[in-house]
């Protein structure tokens, strides 16, 4: 057992890490177990079984993922449209076939290599020595066993072997290092001008009938989102620093555990206890009373019966409740209170008289309990009249915009001269400095979509087919010079380059490889994920 191997390394001296890294990283690349675990099958790859539980696990943590990144916008429809269902069963059979593939080419993991990459991590060890208890107890809290861990290591290690294996043969050539230099550093220059939809907004003229069909077409935007407001305790960290009566032993030890905190930028050591004692103090006062209050927040939330106002229960535990202001999904914060988006998406899900988890916001501890919820609705013209007025009358001219953009390059692409063109339609030619395609175009922004057409051009034909809109207006845009790329700087960087290209070729070329092995596979599917 791996234990075993290491029981000779460990030290007694505790140290915090934060788990959640390793239980991150873990479950995101080692979802597949060696042992298919019991339960329904849900499919087979070349005669091995994926559990519908494994699939259900690998499902669960994709989503969980996805919802994080997306946050305050993240809705199921989202989740139907990603298709997480079918990413994560294709993920599973992909961990598989690789796993079958190993096996056939001879290529396994033993204890002792799991022992070295799990000595390493830095969340396991002590004063840089691994701690087999600590290493035990970050386990055991994080509800995982070691053979489950291990079983996770040996997966990335057999990966990476199999990686080594397949693509050891990939290089980059002199011509391909070359080529990319040049895509990545070539530069041009260009200048625009650009018609801004207020040029426009005197000529627009508009009817009610007018209003009338463009806020039918657009209604959605106009619609008033659900809004909630919220009971909430405070539990400040301030109100326990007089409680906090640390000893000489306390101040010391503190000192010894943050000593690298206390550095001077430049310096190897810290300064001594003594020069830096009345910042300790206060370091440590905080530490505990934050921690004291955070304790309390905890006592609080255990404590509360599950069917009582907020309100009530905070004033039965010598508390003052408090209630926010309406606020939606689309607000960045909590009004007056702070937070993000995701503690506002966290707060939409209460129902009832359920209660947040405790969520600390600018250093205060907050428990919420829904108080009032208003459903989304459509409002009538009536209510919006102004608004989409003004929207309507800022379509047009942008709509005339664009029509007299395109109307000037029109003629710069039959010969019109571009100074001319720009004077008599009294705009003002902008200037570029030279940039990469790597960049934002200086002074315009763009896409790389952009700045691949403007790339293409060149003396003779210095004009894109067709104009660029934003919300500031519609470009006109005419190419004016190109830099080449500085021959002894791509010598000095070929090396790093040609190692930054085989790592692209060589994702590339296992991609590849494991489009191979899908199409070969005899894979079967029992019953439907949807």
């Amino acid at each position: 057992m791996i234990l075993g191997l290491m029981r000779k390394h460990a030290t007694s001296w505790l140290i915090k890490f934060i788990m959640a890294v390793i239980i991150v990283v873990f479950v995101l690349y080692f979802g597949y177990s060696f042992k298919a675990q019991r339960g329904l099958r849900i499919a087979k790859v070349n005669g091995d079984v994926i559990t519908r539980a494994e699939y259900q696990n690998e499902y669960n943590r994709i989503y969980r993922m996805f919802k994080e990144r997306y946050g305050e916008i993240w809705n199921e429809r989202l989740s139907k449209v990603l298709n997480l269902k079918r990413m994560a069963l294709q993920r599973l059979i992909d961990q598989m076939l690789m796993a079958q593939e190993a096996k056939r080419l001879g290529i396994s993991v033993n204890a002792t290599e799991i022992q070295r990459v799990i000595m390493k991590y830095p969340a396991f060890q002590t004063n840089g020595t691994f701690n087999l208890h600590l290493y035990k107890r970050l386990l055991r809290d994080n509800r995982m066993s070691p053979e489950e861990f291990e079983n996770g290591i040996a997966k990335e290690i057999l990966n990476n072997k199999l990686k080594e294996f397949i693509l050891s043969f990939v290089a980059v050539t002199e011509q391909e290092a070359l080529d990319y230099y040049t895509y990545t550093h070539e530069k041009i220059k260009i200048s625009f001008v650009l018609f801004k939809p207020a040029m426009f907004k005197d000529k627009v003229k508009i009817k009610e009938d007018m209003i009338k069909k463009f806020f039918k077409k657009n209604r959605e935007r106009y619609r008033v989102p659900e809004m909630i407001k919220c009971a909430y305790v405070v539990v400040d960290p301030k109100d326990f620093e007089d409680k906090v009566k640390p000893t000489e032993k306390d101040i010391k030890e503190y000192y010894e555990y943050h000593m690298d905190d206390y550095k001077l930028l430049g310096e190897k050591k810290p300064p001594p206890l003594k020069e830096v004692r009345d910042k300790v103090i206060r370091d440590l006062i905080q530490e505990h009373s934050t921690d004291l209050a955070q304790e309390m927040g905890y006592d609080l939330i255990d404590r509360m019966p599950y069917d009582i106002d907020l309100k009530d229960y905070a004033k039965d535990n010598g508390l003052e409740a408090r209630y926010t202001d309406y606020f939606s999904l689309r607000d960045h914060s909590i009004p007056h209170i702070g937070g993000n988006n995701k503690v506002i998406q966290k707060l939409f899900e209460l129902k009832g008289k359920d209660v947040s988890e405790l969520i600390m916001i600018k250093g205060k501890f907050y428990i919420f309990q829904l108080a009032d919820k208003k459903p989304s609705y459509l409002p009538e013209l009536k209510q919006v009249l102004d608004q989409v007025r003004e929207d309507l009358i800022d379509e047009m001219a942008m709509q005339e915009a664009k029509k007299a953009a395109r109307s000037c390059l029109d003629k710069l692409r039959k010969g019109k001269g571009w100074k001319e063109l720009a004077q008599e339609n009294n705009l003002k030619i902008v200037y570029t400095d030279f940039f990469t395609r790597m960049e934002g175009i200086p002074k315009l922004g763009g896409t790389q979509e952009l700045r691949e057409i403007l790339f293409s051009l060149k003396p003779g034909s210095r004009y894109p087919d067709k104009i660029y809109s934003t919300a500031e207006g519609a470009y006109v845009i005419r190419w004016e010079a190109r830099k080449g790329i500085d021959k002894e700087e791509f010598k000095k960087e070929k090396v790093r380059l040609k190692l930054q290209l085989a790592y692209a070729k060589r994702e590339q070329a296992f991609s590849a490889w494991l489009k191979g092995l899908r199409n070969k596979a005899h894979i079967e599917l029992f019953g439907s994920i949807e």
